[in-house]
């Protein structure tokens, strides 16, 4: 006869007999009353883990709540400003600039995606004040920062510093005469665009 077929007749016998239910162990197969018997008695090396880990827990949570209030003291924290240091190349690397960085490129293409519509509209509509406006200040903007990149390129700062500021002087000087002269094209004459138109159709 099977063990399962043996402890099922031993469950219904005590049924029978003593009108008690059987227990779990007496139902289940042999090996699964085993398994749960074990699962049921934990072992010393079981206990001596578990205590290890509730250690390292109760440790953690400690450190998390002395660095919680050592930052929230009110003591200011001092910040260190990177500074330009030489390679072994002996070429002077800057440090990272937002301004100069991600914040000029994406600047640059929304000044040039602005001029599209700007551009378009007095070929579609004819020219109007606002268009005008925002053409004067825009367009030499757009134009300063080409020159600039120009500059940039064939006279580094590192290797020529005073053609480079020079350069640099003599194009925010060009750019704020022409934003004056766009200025006083738009106020006390025609505007920019009819100007353009004049001059395209002379």
């Amino acid at each position: 006869m099977s063990v399962r077929r043996l402890l099922g007749c031993q469950a219904l016998r005590s049924v029978r007999v003593t009108g008690t239910q059987p227990s779990l162990y007496k139902l289940a197969p042999f090996h699964t009353a085993r398994s749960l018997w074990n699962e049921k008695k934990p072992t010393e090396e079981v206990k001596v883990v578990a205590d290890a880990a509730k250690a390292v827990t109760e440790s953690k949570q400690a450190s998390v709540t002395e660095a919680t209030n050592t930052d929230s003291s009110n003591e200011p924290v001092e910040f260190v400003k990177p500074v330009p240091y030489k390679n072994a190349d002996g070429i002077t690397v800057y440090p990272p600039d937002y301004l100069h960085g991600s914040f000029h490129w994406v600047f640059e293409r929304a000044v040039s995606i602005s001029l599209l519509p700007l551009l378009t509209y007095p070929c579609a509509f004819g020219s109007h004040p606002m268009v005008d406006f925002a053409l004067g200040f825009i367009l030499p903007i757009h134009c300063h920062m080409g020159f600039g990149a120009m500059i940039q390129d064939y006279f580094p700062k590192r290797k020529f510093p005073r053609a480079n500021r020079a350069s640099v002087i003599g194009l925010r000087l060009a750019t704020a005469g022409a934003m004056y002269g766009c200025y006083e094209l738009n106020t006390n004459d025609i505007g920019l665009t009819e100007t353009v138109i004049k001059l395209w159709t002379a």
